[in-house]
Parts: C-alpha cells; sequence; structure tokens
C-alpha cells in the first residue's frame, strides 16, 4: 500500500495553500517581484511589494494567460511565466512531489485549464487530478440541500451554487470582480495612513518603507479586530515612533462598500457555506443568516476523502465539478448564528500569548527566552544583533530590553523588562520590524 501523502494545491490567490493530503504546509499569496537576477513570489514577494511597485505583479493567476507583460524582464514574457515560476517554488517547498492535484477556482474557463496543464508540462511533477475548490470543500461538509459556497481571492469574490443530495453537483459561478483581498486591503490602507495623519501627523503612505510596513500589519489588525473593540498600529520610521488607534465599529464603516456587493449576490440564499478566508474579514458574517463557515482544510478533506473521483491519467484530465456527498467530517465545521458572530469586548484580565509573530512568522513562546533581532531574525541565545528576548512564565509573559536600542510596547517605551499579553505590539527604535503576541488555537 502507497503511504506516500499525496500533494494538494488549491489555487486561491489571496492565499495558495499547499497540502500534504490533509495537512497544510505552506501558504503563499499570488505575489511576483521581477528582480533583474530572479522573480521572488509569494509571501516573501508580499513583503518587498510596496518598496517595488513597478516590478511588483499580482494577477497572474486571475489572469491565467499569455499576454505580454507590462513589466520587462528577460526572466518573464507573460503571466504564464510567473506562474510557473511560483508552482516551481511551492513545488521545491513541498519537498518536490512527483504528483499534484490541483484544487482549481470555478472561475477558470476552458483555455485557462488547458493553459495550467501546458504549464505542469514544463514543471518536474505531474498533474494527476483536477477538481473545483468549492466542491471539493462542500463534498467534506455538506448535508442534503442548496448551498451557496462563497470565497475571496485577491482581485474578485466567487459565489458558487452546488446542489447537495449524495452527490455534490455545481450548479452556477458567480464571479464578484474588483472585490478582493487586494482592494479590502487597500481600502485599510488608506483608512489607516489618514487615521496616522490625523493622530500622529504623519503620513505613512508617502514613503514606499513606511507603506510597506502598513500594509504588513493589516493582516494581524485584522485578525485582532474580529475579537478586540480597538487595537493599535505602530510604524517606526527614519527614529521616529507613530500611533494609530483603530476601532473595529470605524474599520467596518470602511469596509461595508466591499461586504455588501457579496452580501447581494447571495440575498435569499437558504444556506451559506461561507470560507474561512471571508470569516477572518471582521464583521463579514455579521450580517448573515444560515451560515455555516468551513474550515481552512476543507477543500483538502474533500479532495482526500474523494480521491479516487478525482484522480485521473494521461495528458488530459477531467475537470470535477461533481462529487460525492461524504459530510462525515464534522471536526472541519463549525456552524455559527449570526446574532453571535459580532465582535467581543477584550477580556477583563489580559491574556497570556502562546506565540510571537515576526515577519509573518509564529514562534511559540515557553521558559527559555527567545530573542530577536532588528530584522526579525529569530535565536534561542544572545547575540550581539538581539534587540529583545521573550520569555513565557506561569501566569505571564514578559519581553526585555536586549540591545542599546529603546524598546516599545504598543507605543510605550520601556527601560528594562515588561509584562505582555495577547494582542500587544513590541517594535524596536530604528526598526520597521513589529514583534505581535498572539495566541495559536488548536483545532
Amino acid at each position: 500500500m502507497n503511504t506516500v501523502p499525496l500533494t494538494i494545491i488549491e489555487l486561491n490567490d489571496s492565499e495558495i495553500r499547499t497540502a500534504k493530503d490533509t495537512e497544510i504546509v505552506s501558504r503563499n499569496p499570488g505575489y511576483a517581484v521581477l528582480k533583474p537576477d530572479r522573480i521572488e513570489t509569494g509571501i516573501e514577494a508580499w513583503k518587498i511589494a510596496r518598496t517595488n511597485p513597478r516590478e511588483t505583479s499580482n494577477q497572474y493567476w486571475s489572469h491565467l494567460n499569455q499576454d505580454s507583460l507590462i513589466i520587462p524582464s528577460r526572466l518573464a514574457r507573460h503571466n504564464a511565466d510567473l506562474a510557473y515560476t511560483q508552482l516551481i517554488a511551492i513545488h521545491e517547498h513541498a519537498g518536490k512531489p512527483d504528483e499534484v492535484l490541483f484544487a482549481i477556482p470555478g472561475s477558470y474557463n476552458r483555455d485557462q485549464l488547458a493553459l495550467l496543464l501546458g504549464i505542469v508540462e514544463a514543471c518536474p511533477f505531474s498533474a494527476v487530478g483536477l477538481v473545483d475548490s468549492a466542491v471539493a470543500a462542500t463534498s467534506a461538509v455538506a448535508d442534503t440541500g442548496e448551498y451557496n459556497h462563497v470565497d475571496i481571492h485577491l482581485h474578485k469574490a466567487i459565489v458558487t451554487t452546488l446542489d447537495v443530495t449524495d452527490q455534490v453537483t455545481r450548479k452556477s459561478v458567480k464571479v464578484i470582480d474588483k472585490v478582493g483581498i487586494a482592494e479590502i486591503y487597500d481600502s485599510c490602507a488608506e483608512y489607516f495612513a489618514d487615521l496616522f495623519i490625523d493622530q500622529s501627523r504623519f503620513d505613512p503612505l508617502h514613503h514606499a518603507e513606511s507603506e510597506q510596513n502598513l500594509y504588513n500589519q493589516i493582516p494581524v489588525c485584522l485578525a485582532d479586530l474580529r475579537v478586540s473593540d480597538e487595537t493599535s498600529l505602530d510604524i517606526h520610521y527614519k527614529d521616529k515612533h507613530y500611533q494609530a488607534k483603530v476601532s473595529a465599529e470605524s474599520l467596518l464603516e470602511r469596509l461595508k462598500q466591499h461586504y455588501e456587493k457579496i452580501y447581494r449576490e447571495i440575498a435569499g440564499a437558504s444556506m451559506n457555506l461561507i470560507s474561512d478566508r471571508l470569516n477572518a474579514l471582521p464583521s463579514f458574517t455579521q450580517a448573515l443568516k444560515n451560515t455555516t463557515i468551513i474550515s481552512e482544510d476543507s477543500v483538502f478533506t474533500g479532495c482526500h476523502l474523494n480521491i479516487e473521483s478525482i484522480r485521473s491519467s494521461g495528458p488530459a484530465l477531467n475537470f470535477i465539478t461533481s462529487l460525492p456527498a461524504a459530510a462525515s467530517s464534522a471536526t472541519t465545521v463549525l456552524v455559527t448564528q449570526p446574532t453571535q458572530v459580532v465582535a467581543s469586548k477584550k477580556p477583563v484580565q489580559p491574556q497570556v500569548p502562546t506565540h510571537i509573530l515576526v515577519n509573518n512568522q509564529a514562534y511559540a513562546l515557553n521558559s527559555h527566552p527567545l530573542y530577536v533581532s532588528e530584522k526579525g531574525e529569530i535565536s534561542d541565545s544572545k547575540t550581539e544583533y538581539s534587540g529583545a528576548s521573550i520569555i513565557l512564565g506561569n501566569k505571564t509573559a514578559e519581553v526585555r530590553a536586549e540591545g542599546d536600542k529603546a524598546l516599545y510596547v504598543n507605543g510605550n517605551q520601556i527601560k528594562t523588562n515588561s509584562p505582555v499579553s495577547m494582542g500587544d505590539a513590541i517594535s524596536i527604535a530604528g526598526s520597521e520590524m513589529m514583534i505581535k503576541c498572539i495566541e495559536v488555537v488548536s483545532n
């Protein structure tokens, strides 16, 4: 019996997820930055996109084609070349598997599917299946009935209507253009910049470095505002520190324009399956009824449960839009009542963080200090570059200044050491790197 796990790639360019069977092993947004000697893709490209705007592309998956790039480069001619480059990087990170199954958005047309298979032919692996990602996710979680599966990508949202009996069958696909994570982040950045101008007399969008710093904080800020009424943003620029406070209620007013475009497409639906990506947006599900939030591994669970129905061989692969219903994976589903999905108050007692988030990577805290440099490098022992250390005690976590640079917690300078709670932001003077105290919850 073959025990090698199957590699599955979910092509959602807001976060391309790769799994070994059902375990997610990598996450990469559909970003590419074309350098003279190389092409950076994924999270590394995201981190430098704002400081390299003319060399950045983030529509090559949504517009998968062979139209010439407007960015001159000897390394890539068109969007398909950028998709190929990112697939190669994903493949290497996944351990160079021989076979890959793809979960594809329902918005892809026949020409794009054919182009994808052409790209894969040039890759050092074989495609063994193509399945509609909404169909795969629904097959893992849904009982009998009609559903709207709703997901968000980098530049669009997709509403897939499905009928579930003993089979999950795709009935229709609606694409809502210009309602994606990229547009939502842009709205957040514009609003946050206004807050910095009002509260600190500083415009972070006026400088590429501070703009990148601002964008890097948006995912954590949105996560904070899902569970808190207020959070803060901190930016260091040219040895000066700036802070802005953000309220969940005021941000929701800015994001409603995006939310309502999606709401209009699912109004009156009997049941909605909302992706974890949409649920991660503050208060998105608050206005919805008959809503089920499906977890991030639902696509992979559906693929794993129905592998024999999806797997095929040969140069031509069927694009699967119907699968057996297998709603036995209750652990992948969280049913929410709309009246209960609201931004909750911060707890009276501060919550002890379990991890710190540095450069979009989470590191577990324990009784041995973690040392962090100005560039966000993590070490188990102090070095000449260490600027801070964080240690987990019995009932609290504590940060300590380790270098000669000033250390800040939520914008307030500390002298030696300070207790920190979940949601606190730690920064080192002169560095744009931010240390965020978070809690990682196991499903």
